[in-house]
């Protein structure tokens, strides 16, 4: 029986991936193996042998595997800041300079210590939304310590997604930690909105 064979790549172990049009199940991939017994394994690679036609697999330099390291670090790094945009909601740099001084008047207004400028802030935004000063004071403190811890766990993911990339060698281990970090975005801005009551 003669075989239609094609796409052949010939593995530095010496197998060769292949398509084979199978009698039963059609075009499938195939890894053929000269260790493989079976009569259609053994058929594949005797008709590989006779026929030839097997392109060497392309080796990856190290130059071009040090430039696929570079290019994951900067996909890395982009996720990094998306994360942070994403939490920030989109505020502007200025929007986020008030963060910390609203954080500092709601701890000393729930602590009794507030200034009169620190407690005028709490309650004039208080009144903005309808809501006591207490609970305006006790929700910018909630969503103080959320930001901040989600910003430590991407701080975190970040540095842990770097090393997984000094350590990786192949691109397929580039590719599997860019997964990892995406997955790992997608968790830490799924509960940081869910702290936040979704958003």
């Amino acid at each position: 029986m003669v075989l239609i064979i094609s796409n052949r790549q010939l593995l530095a172990d010496g197998r060769v991936n292949c398509d084979v049009v199978h009698p039963d199940h059609g075009l499938i991939p195939f890894t053929a193996d000269p260790a493989e017994t079976d009569a259609f394994s053994a058929s594949v690679w005797a008709q590989l042998q006779e026929e030839g036609g097997i392109a060497p697999v392309a080796e990856i330099t190290a130059a071009e595997i040090e430039e696929a390291r570079l290019n994951s670090r900067e996909v890395i790094k982009n996720l990094h800041a998306s994360v942070l945009s994403n939490l920030t909601g989109g505020a502007t740099p200025e929007e986020r300079d008030t963060w910390g001084i609203k954080q500092q008047s709601a701890s000393a207004y729930q602590n009794g210590t507030a200034s009169v400028a620190e407690a005028g802030l709490i309650e004039v935004e208080a009144a903005g939304r309808e809501i006591s000063a207490t609970v305006h004071a006790d929700v910018v403190l909630s969503k103080a310590t959320a930001y901040m811890g989600a910003v430590a766990t991407a701080a975190v993911m970040h540095a842990q997604l770097d090393a997984a990339l000094s350590l990786a060698e192949t691109v397929a281990e580039f590719e599997a930690v860019i997964v990892s970090g995406q997955t790992s975005a997608s968790q830490i801005l799924a509960a940081f909105a869910a702290q936040n009551g979704g958003g």
